[in-house]
């Protein structure tokens, strides 16, 4: 068979981290630290559009509606963090092939342990999606499992791709995102903890699509996942 050009179709999302059930992925009411690598802020699910194009919900009147937002700031702690930029070398794929993808009978699978840039990571799949997504979509994330050198309760950014891979014409889905990873290991770790170990997406691509034979990311019933680390940045503390 010939294999057209890589190419990949990316997408951003810097705000779905998986969240449990029922929790909005920013909580209403908690406190939210922009900087310079995390300039935005938001909802990827504020309103199901049934709700807003209903016209006695008041939200869509004569085809216009009105956005707004209320911003509270408070003032900086005297303790401060410092980032130290660590160079991650490229490429760093973690990569996890799963067989026998039709008979898997659990709800969620992590790859092998891999070494990048000094901390260990793995990626989580859960093959029947999770949360408002199950039975929709694949979920699929970056964990950490791992980080020497940081010290506990703290907390390290890190920009990161998750990738699905097209075994046909390399045609990959890819999506990227950010997060702030804890090491605290008082946190327990497991899919849904939003201020524990694991970032990504929990919607990251359709069962429907997924299955289409076309599409190439089942082929003979494997499914190929990669991560990519893109940046870390490491706190150093400072009074």
């Amino acid at each position: 068979m010939k294999r057209s050009r890589r190419s990949i179709k990316s997408e951003q999302d810097f705000s779905t981290p998986p969240v449990p059930s029922g929790t909005s992925p920013d909580d209403a009411g908690a406190v939210k630290r922009f900087h310079q690598m995390k300039t935005e802020w938001g909802f990827d699910q504020l309103l199901l559009l049934e709700s807003f194009k209903d016209a006695s919900n008041g939200y869509l009147v004569n085809d216009s509606c009105t956005f707004g937002a209320e911003v509270f700031v408070i003032e900086q702690k005297a303790t401060r963090e410092n980032l130290s930029m660590i160079k991650v070398p490229a490429p760093n794929p973690i990569s996890f092939k799963i067989e026998n993808f039709s008979k898997l009978d659990k709800t969620y699978y992590e790859s092998p342990l891999q070494s990048i840039a000094g901390f260990n990571w793995k990626i989580g799949v859960s093959p029947s999606g999770q949360g408002p997504f199950k039975d929709k979509q694949l979920s699929l994330f970056l964990c950490l499992a791992e980080a020497p050198g940081v010290p506990p309760k703290k907390s390290f950014y890190v920009k990161y791709k998750l990738r699905l891979m097209d075994q046909i014409s390399s045609y990959h889905k890819e999506r990227t995102g950010q997060g702030w990873f804890k090491t605290d290991k008082s946190v327990p770790y497991r899919i849904g903890d939003k201020v524990g170990w694991t970032w990504g997406f929990r919607d990251f691509e359709s069962l429907e699509n997924l299955r289409n034979a076309s599409k190439g990311f089942l082929v003979k019933d494997t499914l190929i996942v990669e991560a990519d680390i893109v940046l870390v940045a490491k706190p150093i503390f400072s009074s």
